[in-house]
C-alpha cells in the first residue's frame, strides 16, 4: 500500500510539473521572427514559371529549438501576388538564427506585368506574408514583412537565363560609307535559342548615341516585319543598316577633333516572348570608329 502511495506521489509530481512546465511554455513562447530573404538568384525557366532560389533567414528568441511547419511565403508588388513559396519542415535552433533553403516559383506572367517597374529601379521594396504552425503547441504564425531586392541584378539574372548574352550578338560592325554629309553602317545581330522552351522575336529596335547621356541620337534601326519563332538549339542572323549625318555627328566632332577614335553608344531593346508573356529586353554596347581605316571595334 505505501509502494503504490509512494507511486502515485511520483506520478502526481510529475503531472503537475508537466503542467507547471507546459503552461511556462505557453505563456513565454515567443514567435519566431522571419528576418529576410537573401541570396535571391534564378536557377531555371519553364514554359510558365521562374524558379528563384533563396535563403529564408528566421529568428528564434526562445530557449528551445522550435519546428516550423506548413510553413507559405506569399510575396507581393504593389499589392499584386507575384510568387509564392513553401516550406514543409523547419527546424529552429534556440537563441540564434536559423537559414532555410527557399524555391520561390514566380509565374512568368507576372514578371511580364511589373516588367518596366523592375527595369527601371535599382531596387524595389517587396511584401511577404510568412504562415505557418510553429513551436510544442503548433501556434500558428503569421506576419507581414517587407524587404528589398537589388531589383536590377534580378532582371540582369533573367536575362542570363532567359536570354543569355552569348546568345543575342550585335557585331560584324561596318562602315560602308563615310562622306560629309551621311555615315552608312552595316551590322549583323545573331540569335540562339538555348533554352528549352520556344524564343520568339518580335522586334528589335537599335539606336545609336553620340553621347553616353544618350541625348544626341544620331541614327535607329527597327526589325519588326514577322515574327520569328526559335526552337530549342535554332539560330538565326539578321542583318541591319542604319545612317547617320553630319548634322547629327558634328558635336561628336567637335568634342572628340584631337581623338582619332570616335565613340559612339549602341542602345537596343529585343522584344521577345516567353510563355504568351512580352519581355523587352535591353542589350547596350559602346564602339569605337577609327575614321581613317573604317574600323568599328566594340568596347566592353
Amino acid at each position: 500500500m505505501r509502494k503504490f502511495n509512494f507511486f502515485l506521489k511520483v506520478l502526481l509530481i510529475t503531472f503537475l510539473n508537466l503542467i507547471i512546465v507546459t503552461v511556462v511554455l505557453f505563456l513565454t513562447f515567443k514567435n519566431p521572427t522571419f528576418l529576410k530573404l537573401e541570396n535571391v538568384k534564378i536557377d531555371s525557366i519553364n514554359d510558365d514559371s521562374i524558379v528563384v532560389k533563396s535563403n529564408a533567414v528566421f529568428l528564434n528568441k526562445n530557449i528551445y529549438s522550435i519546428r516550423g511547419e506548413n510553413i507559405s511565403i506569399d510575396t507581393y508588388y504593389k499589392d499584386s501576388l507575384i510568387a509564392k513559396s513553401n516550406i514543409k519542415t523547419l527546424n529552429l535552433k534556440s537563441n540564434q538564427e536559423s537559414i532555410s533553403e527557399n524555391i520561390i516559383y514566380l509565374s512568368t506572367k507576372q514578371l511580364s506585368n511589373k516588367w518596366n517597374g523592375f527595369i527601371e529601379k535599382d531596387s524595389i521594396k517587396l511584401k511577404s506574408v510568412i504562415e505557418g504552425d510553429f513551436g510544442p503547441f503548433n501556434f500558428n504564425y503569421k506576419t507581414n514583412f517587407y524587404f528589398f531586392i537589388p531589383s536590377r541584378l534580378f532582371i540582369e539574372n533573367f536575362i542570363d537565363k532567359a536570354v543569355k548574352r552569348q546568345s543575342f550578338k550585335i557585331q560584324n560592325f561596318r562602315l560602308e560609307k563615310l562622306g560629309l554629309k551621311e555615315w552608312l553602317w552595316n551590322f549583323d545581330i545573331q540569335i540562339f535559342n538555348q533554352n528549352p522552351f520556344d524564343l520568339v522575336l518580335k522586334k528589335i529596335n537599335v539606336k545609336v548615341f553620340a553621347e553616353k547621356d544618350k541625348k544626341n541620337e544620331v541614327g535607329s534601326w527597327n526589325y519588326n516585319s514577322s515574327e520569328i519563332i526559335l526552337k530549342e538549339g535554332d539560330k538565326k542572323m539578321i542583318s541591319g543598316q542604319f545612317k547617320t549625318t553630319l548634322g547629327g555627328t558634328i558635336s561628336t566632332f567637335l568634342s572628340k577633333i584631337n581623338d582619332p577614335n570616335l565613340i559612339f553608344y549602341v542602345n537596343s531593346k529585343i522584344e521577345v516572348v516567353i510563355n504568351n508573356q512580352i519581355f523587352k529586353i535591353p542589350y547596350n554596347l559602346k564602339v569605337k570608329i577609327d575614321p581613317f581605316t573604317r574600323k568599328i571595334s566594340i568596347i566592353k
